[in-house]
């Protein structure tokens, strides 16, 4: 323990960074884990999913992966003694990364287990020998299902896209309509409606994310309750055009639904149902 300003005799700092590329660098990425390799890409500045499916990718999840990679240090490195990487989970890595720079190449990173405190884990870095200590978040960003690394947002559109929003439920629904810069009640009735309310209930839509994309088609609508859909959400964009949500029927603690412009059939959890079954 030290206890005065004085740390001069403190140990220096001896880690170094791991990677010496920068987040612009960064074009795509490839992850294994579980048996599965998911391989993401940029196209227009946009991070998508290209295997196993074609889908967007949460921006949010890449974006916290690639700035653990930017910022990794390697805190320490040592050779795994008699050469055995079972100790430190290496043998049969968690997570295998490959990461593809702009210019053409690339660094892999094999991840295995945490160490004794949990705040590093073991890895092995671009075909070294040597075990590495690096930062656990870098394990943690990284070992992540496909339904984590895709893109689960129910509307896909922030709030400040919408221009309108109709609400179909259990109680009958309602409209609401943005004129110039506030918002107004349009159906059952006519008037001002509460900025700070219909806020929150903007903020519930657009940051809403699916607990789960069932498949990346509907076969039968009838069989997921979304033939005749008890509640429905449908936003108007600024850009012309309008998105619906149809929620079906309830599964286990979640709904079955579905996206008017896109294929796949997700379900959205029971808290997301309960805050658009709200009356007027």
């Amino acid at each position: 323990d030290i206890k005065s300003s004085d740390t001069s005799d403190a140990e220096p700092d001896k880690s170094r960074p791991a990677f010496k590329f920068t987040r612009e660098d960064v074009t795509g990425i490839s992850l294994v884990r579980g048996g599965q390799t998911v391989n993401l890409e940029t196209q227009n500045n946009k991070w998508v999913i290209t295997q196993p499916i074609n889908a967007g990718a949460d921006e949010s999840a890449l974006n916290s992966l690639i700035g653990d990679l930017v910022s990794a240090r390697v805190e320490n490195e040592f050779a795994p003694p008699g050469g055995d990487l079972k100790p430190f989970g290496l043998s049969e890595p968690t997570v295998k990364m490959e990461v593809k720079l702009k210019n053409g190449s690339t660094h892999r990173v094999e991840l295995g287990a945490r160490d004794p405190i949990g705040l590093s884990a073991y890895a092995k870095i671009d075909g070294s020998q040597n075990v590495a200590l690096v930062p656990s978040g870098l394990l943690n960003d990284s070992d992540k299902s496909l339904n984590d690394l895709r893109d689960r947002l129910v509307l896909g559109a922030t709030q400040y896209e919408i221009s309108s929003v109709k609400i179909v439920n259990e109680g009958g629904g309602y409209e609401l309509e943005k004129k110039e810069s506030e918002w107004n009640i349009k159906s059952p009735v006519s008037g001002p409606a509460d900025e700070g309310q219909v806020s929150s209930l903007l903020a519930d839509i657009t940051g809403a994310k699916a607990a789960e994309v069932v498949s990346e088609g509907v076969d039968d609508p009838a069989k997921y309750g979304l033939d005749k859909s008890k509640i429905s959400i449908t936003a108007r964009l600024n850009t012309g055009g309008e998105r619906t949500v149809s929620i079906g029927s309830k599964v286990d603690e979640n709904y079955y639904a579905k996206v008017s412009d896109r294929p796949q059939l997700i379900k959205v959890d029971t808290l997301f149902y309960e805050k658009i079954n709200t009356k007027l």
